[in-house]
C-alpha cells in the first residue's frame, strides 16, 4: 500500500509499505521511489520497527512519487565520515593537560 509515513522525530518518508518479518519481530518496509530509469521505478528500501511509528497515511501512487522527492532521504555520503574524522577532539577534553595539580582527573 503506498503511504506517507510519518516516523518520531518529525522524519517524513513516502513509499510502499509492507509488513516484514526480521530478526525475530515484524518490521514495517519502505521502498522509497528515489528515479525512474528506462521508465521503470528504482527504489530504496528501509526498515522501521512498529515503535518508531507516528502515523502511516495512504494516498495514491502518484503522490507517493511526488512526495518521495520532497522528503527523500539524504543517501549516506563519504563526507559525513570525513567530518567525524576531523572534528576538534579539544572540543571533549575534560581535563586540562598543562595542569599541575596532583588530582587524577
Amino acid at each position: 500500500m503506498w503511504m506517507l509515513v510519518e516516523l518520531l522525530g518529525h522524519h517524513k518518508i513516502a513509499g510502499f509499505v509492507t509488513e516484514e518479518e526480521k530478526w525475530g519481530q515484524v518490521l514495517m518496509r519502505v521502498d522509497i521511489p528515489t528515479t525512474v530509469k528506462d521508465g521503470k521505478l528504482e527504489f530504496t528500501t528501509q526498515f522501521y520497527g512498529t515503535h518508531a511509528l507516528y502515523c502511516a497515511t495512504p494516498i495514491n501512487e502518484t503522490d507517493a512519487i511526488h512526495l518521495a522527492k520532497t522528503y527523500r532521504p539524504r543517501p549516506f555520503d563519504k563526507f559525513d565520515l570525513h567530518r567525524e574524522h576531523n572534528r576538534n577532539l579539544d572540543d571533549y577534553r575534560l581535563v586540562d593537560d598543562d595542569s599541575e595539580d596532583d588530582l587524577p582527573y
